[in-house]
């Protein structure tokens, strides 16, 4: 799927019910093959395509209006919806879908507005897909120490056991790290530490890119930060 483009419209229509466009490389340009709408309208708001990601033949897109996660699959040259998910106490107020991020079978879902304890703490959610070919939920996860308004869940990623989840409010700005041992993720770091400045808004976008994993066995050691 190298040779397609994924462009969300969430703001697309009267009442913003969004859309996603598909475009696929030709010779010399760029040619729309597919628009996508919301597979179940509602009355208020949408913003379908808000936040997309493309992996190999799967498409998942989400939308503000519902805590919801569309799933797509390519088939006979379109993406067909085949999955709906949601939290498992689905309330429509999460923001589930915040932000998103995908490794094999493991989707990791941020939601950034979830209460816990405090107001808009945040909290990010795991599917996993299972051999009957849907994605459910395995786990949600909040922050240990999360305050009102953290945001915790603005920007996840993933990358072999590890999942880093950014906290954009939290004070000192603040990216949590999990590992995967032996059933369950769990944190073993927080980014930044223990450093006296504050650096507001650090969790609010990042990528697991080389860098960071190659400093993993000196966070584990306690020698870095």
């Amino acid at each position: 799927m190298n040779s397609f483009a994924i462009i969300g419209a969430a703001y697309e229509g009267d009442e913003y019910q969004g859309s996603v466009y598909v475009f696929e490389r030709g010779v010399e340009e760029w040619d729309q093959i597919q628009k996508i709408i919301p597979p179940t309208p509602t009355p208020y708001p949408h913003q379908f395509g808000r936040v997309v990601l493309a992996e190999d033949s799967l498409l998942f897109v989400t939308t503000l209006g519902r805590d919801s996660v569309y799933i797509f699959c390519w088939d006979n040259d379109e993406y067909v919806h085949t999955q709906t998910i949601a939290p498992d106490d689905y309330n429509n107020d999460h923001g589930f879908g915040t932000a998103m991020a995908i490794e094999d079978s493991i989707l990791v879902s941020g939601a950034r507005i979830e209460d816990h304890v405090q107001m808009n703490v945040g909290s990010f959610y795991i599917f996993r897909l299972e051999a009957d070919g849907y994605w459910y939920q395995q786990q949600r996860i909040f922050p240990y120490n999360g305050d009102t308004l953290d945001a915790f869940g603005q920007s996840v990623a993933i990358q072999g056991p590890h999942i880093a989840a950014g906290s954009e409010h939290d004070p000192s700005g603040a990216v949590y790290v999990y590992n995967f041992n032996p059933d369950h993720y769990y944190e073993i770091q927080l980014l930044p530490h223990d450093r006296p400045v504050e650096i507001p808004y650090t969790g609010g976008s990042f990528t697991y890119d080389v860098a960071l994993i190659n400093l993993w066995e000196e966070f584990i050691a306690g020698d870095a930060w």
